[in-house]
């Protein structure tokens, strides 16, 4: 391995500044707390879909992910269960307009 000054960060930050990279970082899990007495927790979940377009009849997923939580009915969040991530190769390109580097997408 080679030896380098730069940092993991700097490393992160050099990448995204490229039009050619796209940099994803780590979830760092949060603390978990117990509810006081008398609160009770719902479960929820947390649905990211990607598609390469809008039109059901042509496109299609091509990643879904999904976090599983428990909150407290004013909204907090009192701890993470699961997480899930699946990708799909699309059979198609993706269009540009959805494309993650695309201008008009942000």
């Amino acid at each position: 391995m080679l030896k380098t000054e730069l940092t993991l960060a700097d490393m992160a930050k050099a990448l995204a500044e490229s039009a050619d990279y796209r940099v994803l970082r780590r979830l760092v899990p949060r603390a978990t707390f117990k509810p006081s007495v008398g609160q009770s927790t719902k479960t929820g979940i947390l649905l990211d879909v990607e598609t390469t377009g809008l039109d059901q009849r042509k496109d299609e997923v091509i990643e879904l992910g999904m976090v599983k939580f428990d909150y407290l009915s004013d909204g907090r969040v009192a701890g993470v269960r699961d997480t899930f991530t699946s990708f799909n190769e699309p059979s198609v390109p993706i269009p540009l307009e959805v494309s993650p580097t695309s201008p008009t997408r942000w």
